[in-house]
């Protein structure tokens, strides 16, 4: 091993006599700013915290986001006040929203060895509770108007159609695939 941590390292290359090794070595990293258009700058948006996938409540009260490197998720107030994290340590997340009442947050859940799957939380904190139990991969999850069902893409690739859209009725735990 020649590197250690949690930088990137790229492009590697020999020096001419062999003797050494050339990389070019980068750390991701994600900041949330955003824009004042009195000032055409972009600014800190909750402190410019490192975090990426911004879902925000239909009152704009609440943003749930994850947390960058670790995949965490999280939601806090909009002024980043009430912080709380909502999933284990064990689970990363992406692509969180809120159901229509502000209760709970959907998001794709990945765990190792698992196909990510969709899951639900309470926006007060609890664990998240995985809604399918597929074995295809899911993604993009959103809620109906209703707030009664979820909708979301279920992917694979060894069956065709390889994507389709899937309805979750959450009331009776119907699952159907969306026509068209």
């Amino acid at each position: 091993q020649l590197s250690t941590g949690q930088s990137n390292m790229q492009n590697p290359v020999a020096s001419r006599d062999g003797k050494k090794l050339f990389a070019i070595q980068g750390a991701s990293r994600a900041e949330l700013v955003r824009f004042d258009a009195k000032s055409q700058r972009f600014l800190p948006y909750l402190s410019g915290m490192s975090a990426i996938q911004l879902g925000f409540s239909r009152d704009k009260q609440w943003v749930a986001y994850v947390s960058f490197p670790d995949g965490s998720l999280w939601r806090s107030r909009v002024d980043g006040t009430e912080r709380l994290n909502l999933t284990p340590p064990s689970m990363s997340a992406l692509g969180p929203r809120w159901s229509p009442d502000g209760k709970q947050i959907a998001f794709v859940a990945f765990t190792s060895g698992k196909p990510r799957h969709i899951c639900i939380v309470s926006a007060d904190g609890g664990s998240p509770k995985e809604v399918t139990a597929e074995a295809r991969e899911e993604g993009s999850p959103n809620w109906s108007r209703d707030g009664k069902s979820l909708l979301f893409v279920s992917l694979s690739l060894d069956i065709v159609p390889a994507t389709v859209i899937k309805e979750l009725n959450l009331k009776t735990n119907q699952l159907t695939t969306v026509i068209g």
